[in-house]
């Protein structure tokens, strides 16, 4: 669980508008190891969760992702027992 909060919190959760061909690349390959790393620990929600809070601007507005983003984070950590690490 620790390493896919890791990779959820470095993945660029804006890759897919980029114009720059190397950065959807790289934002793709990050969004596939996501979602395998997920389905290796049976958590595949917890993309589909991290996603809305990036995408769906009706229920996050821009201003306050990374913090709702941030808060989602701990409560993963609160609630399976994994201490606060620099991600």
């Amino acid at each position: 669980m620790d390493e896919l909060i890791k990779m959820l919190r470095r993945h660029d959760w804006t890759y897919q508008f980029s114009d720059d061909p190397n950065v959807w690349r790289k934002g793709n390959e990050s969004a596939k190891a996501i979602k395998k790393e997920a389905q290796r620990i049976g958590r595949g929600d917890l993309v589909k969760q991290a996603y809305l809070i990036f995408n769906d601007t009706d229920i996050h507005p821009a201003s306050s992702r990374m913090a709702t983003f941030d808060a989602w984070v701990e409560r993963l950590r609160a609630e399976n027992n994994i201490p606060k690490t620099q991600d």
